[in-house]
């Protein structure tokens, strides 16, 4: 959930991976490396209170939602093949058990931070 707790999404197939993406326009849009949970198709997750959503497109290649009500994340779209990528940090109880498997332009990481594993 959001820190308004506006916006919420159930997942209906289990997910154990967190990826990173540092790119640049990840890391403007977060402010730091933009850490996802991959779900994939709209028919693998439900989405309640979209009427909180903003959404955004950089290109026709990509899709960003943040809330409009508290500003948090909420996911990224692959236009292309209408795929999906949540903030991780909307699913705390999942997430404590599950472990960095991909990082995305890592090449384009800056200096200033390290992630360990």
């Amino acid at each position: 959930m959001p820190l308004c707790e506006k916006v919420t999404v159930e997942i209906f197939e289990e997910k154990t991976e967190v990826s990173v993406c540092h790119c640049s326009r990840c890391r403007k849009w977060t402010a730091g490396p933009f850490f996802s949970i991959f779900i994939g198709k709209k028919e693998n997750f439900k989405l309640v209170g979209e009427q909180f959503l903003k959404t955004y497109h950089f290109s026709s290649e990509s899709e960003r939602a943040f809330c409009k009500e508290c500003g948090s994340v909420i996911y990224w779209k692959n236009e292309q093949d209408a795929q999906y990528s949540f903030n991780a940090e909307l699913f705390p109880t999942l997430v404590n058990g599950y472990e960095i498997k991909k990082e995305y332009y890592l090449e384009n990481k800056p200096n200033y931070y390290n992630l360990s594993k």
